[in-house]
């Protein structure tokens, strides 16, 4: 099926994909950052938000002893940023005061139990936690969002009435423990159910459905 979405949606699935791989070259706690300001904003806006926070500040060391007032000025562009801009300082601190400022423990750890730790932080749960550690750390978890979770639904992968956290582990599962191959899948996942957001492309799901 990820063949068929990469031939269906071949500019879609390649912007996603290469996009996913630079991930890799922000290290983990930069990328983590990055993923709290995301959500529910658009990535030019994010994109924007990003470059003023790294101009100012680099490392978790810098951004735990900085003021709310600035970080909040600086990511003033994103949705929800008053909510963000304090999970960022608190991220900071708890990575400063648990690890001393470093992710990089994380490598050495097993998928779950790098989940574990990664979702002990203020605000940061399974999918933000999947991202860091399939694209920094090469671990075989699957990010699940919402466009992930709806079109696994759609397709009939997982059951209707499954969580995220199912969702996540069952699509886990259905491909090999191969990091490479479960970040493609993702980021066709995630091409489709953008594309077929908001009742868009509805051809595309019925097609892929009935080829599993």
């Amino acid at each position: 099926m990820v063949k068929e979405i990469e031939r269906l949606l071949p500019q879609e699935t390649k912007w996603h994909i290469e996009r996913f791989a630079r991930f890799k070259e922000k290290g983990p706690f930069k990328l983590l950052i990055q993923i709290v300001l995301s959500h529910q904003t658009t990535i030019k806006v994010e994109d924007l938000a990003i470059e003023q926070l790294w101009r100012k500040f680099q490392t978790p060391h810098e951004l735990a002893a900085a003021s709310f007032d600035e970080v909040d000025r600086l990511i003033k562009n994103v949705n929800y940023h008053p909510t963000k801009a304090r999970r960022i300082i608190a991220i900071s601190q708890t990575i400063l005061k648990k690890w001393g400022g470093s992710l990089n423990f994380l490598h050495d750890l097993t998928p779950e139990r790098g989940l574990e730790e990664l979702t002990s932080l203020p605000g940061v749960g399974r999918k933000t936690a999947s991202i860091v550690l399939l694209s920094i750390f090469d671990q075989p978890l699957m990010p699940v969002d919402t466009n992930v979770f709806r079109v696994a639904k759609e397709l009939g992968l997982v059951g209707k009435k499954d969580n995220p956290d199912v969702v996540s582990r069952k699509l886990e599962k259905l491909l090999p423990k191969d990091p490479a191959v479960i970040a493609r899948a993702h980021n066709c996942l995630l091409a489709l159910g953008q594309a077929t957001s908001r009742g868009r492309n509805r051809e595309l799901i019925s097609y892929l459905r009935g080829i599993r």
